[in-house]
C-alpha cells in the first residue's frame, strides 16, 4: 500500500476476509482429517506413497491437526513450535 492510507473500510474488509478464509481453512482441515486422520504408513502406501513420502505426509497431517486443535482450543502448546517446516513438506515452500 505505497502512498495509500489505511481506512476503516479497508481494515474492516481485510480483517473480515482473513477471518472468513481462516474459518474455511479450519473446515477444510477438519474434512481432510475426518477422511484420513487415522491413516498410517500402510494406508498411504496403498494409495501410492513410498514409505519415506508416507512418513513425511503423516508428519504434515499431524502439523495440520495441531493447528486445528490449537485453533479450536482442543490442545495447548506450552513451548513455542514453528509449524512452517512441517507444512513445507506439503507445499515445498519454506
Amino acid at each position: 500500500m505505497i502512498g495509500a492510507q489505511v481506512t476503516k473500510a479497508y481494515l474492516d474488509n481485510q480483517a473480515s476476509n482473513i477471518a472468513i478464509s481462516l474459518r474455511q481453512d479450519m473446515y477444510r482441515i477438519n474434512a481432510l482429517l475426518d477422511g484420513v486422520g487415522t491413516w498410517g504408513v500402510t494406508e498411504l502406501q496403498g494409495i501410492g506413497y513410498s514409505a519415506e513420502d508416507a512418513a513425511k505426509m503423516l508428519t504434515a497431517l499431524m502439523a495440520l491437526k495441531k493447528v486445528r486443535d490449537l485453533g479450536y482450543g482442543l490442545d495447548t502448546q506450552p513451548t513455542p513450535i514453528d509449524l512452517r517446516p512441517y507444512l513445507s513438506v506439503l507445499t515445498g515452500i519454506d
